[in-house]
């Protein structure tokens, strides 16, 4: 895993060619990106809403398992190993699974909130959502161009 950012230590192609089975890289532009923005909106999100006030190695490490179980077994391949970065999954399965060990290990102040609650703060987040909201943005923008609508001021 050549993670160096722009420029990887080796880059995939040369690993490959040294006989590397799996490559990865920091960089968005190839297959396999390692990217902290993975974990860390997720993280800070479930530790503010289970008012942690640490973030401990055992929170890091369920994030890790998040993330890795969001690929199934079947679509596991040497250019699929972890999920893209703006996958809109992995904010929220890293925060129920960082809230949920937050809990069971008693980091938690906010006694009353629930992993599953955290999980749905995180549903605002949605990409699919955020875009569909961008495509009636476009098409009420149009209907302004076109005359359709007036201003209301």
């Amino acid at each position: 895993f050549a993670l160096a950012n722009p420029e990887p230590e080796i880059f995939p192609s040369e690993a490959y060619k040294a006989g590397a089975f799996i490559v990865a890289t920091g960089r968005s532009d190839m297959k396999n990106q390692v990217n902290n923005s993975l974990a860390f909106p997720g993280i800070f999100r479930a530790a503010v809403d289970v008012k942690s006030p640490k973030i401990t190695i055992e929170m890091k490490l369920s994030a890790g398992i998040a993330i890795s179980n969001l690929i199934e077994e079947k679509e596991l391949n040497t250019d699929y190993i972890i999920p893209d970065a703006l996958d809109s999954r992995v904010p929220i399965a890293v925060a129920k699974a960082v809230a949920e060990t937050a809990i069971k290990l008693n980091y938690s102040k906010a006694k009353e909130i629930t992993p599953d609650q955290v999980q749905e703060n995180l549903n605002g987040w949605l990409l699919e959502e955020k875009l569909k909201n961008w495509e009636n943005i476009k098409e009420i923008g149009l209907k302004f161009e076109q005359g359709i609508l007036k201003p209301k001021f």
